[in-house]
C-alpha cells in the first residue's frame, strides 16, 4: 500500500491537533456484549440517568416497533439501572446497536438497556 505524501501529512496533522487517542479507530463496546435486550433507554450522558425526551421521541418514530413502559430502579446486574420510562419491543426483543443509532439521532447522547 502506497500513501501519498498529503494523505501522510493530513494524518500527522489530525494526530497533532487531536492527539493520537483521537485518531485511532476505537471499538464501541457499550451494546456489544449483548446485541438483543427487553428494555431500553437513552441517557443524558454515560452512566448518566435516563433521558426521557429522546426515548420518548425514539418511540414515537419507531411506534410500529417499540413502546413506552416505566420501571423502577432494580438492584442487581439483570435489571434496570435507572428508574424511568424504557422502551419495550412489541415482539421479540430490541437490537441493541439500531437502538442505540435511534437515541443518538433524536438527541440522546448513550443509551443504557437490560
Amino acid at each position: 500500500m502506497h500513501l501519498s505524501a498529503a494523505t501522510v501529512a493530513l494524518g500527522a496533522a489530525l494526530v497533532m491537533q487531536l492527539g493520537l487517542g483521537a485518531a485511532a479507530p476505537v471499538q464501541d463496546v457499550h451494546l456489544e456484549k449483548r446485541k438483543s435486550w427487553r428494555h431500553c433507554a437513552c441517557q443524558v450522558s454515560s452512566h448518566g440517568i435516563i433521558d426521557y425526551v429522546s426515548t420518548a421521541l425514539v418511540a414515537q418514530y419507531n411506534s410500529w416497533r417499540w413502546h413506552l413502559e416505566d420501571f423502577p430502579k432494580i438492584a442487581g446486574k439483570e435489571g434496570a439501572h435507572y428508574t424511568g420510562v424504557y422502551i419495550v419491543a412489541n415482539s421479540g426483543k430490541i437490537d441493541g446497536s439500531a437502538f442505540h443509532k435511534e437515541c443518538l439521532l433524536n438527541g440522546g447522547a448513550d443509551s443504557t438497556c437490560f
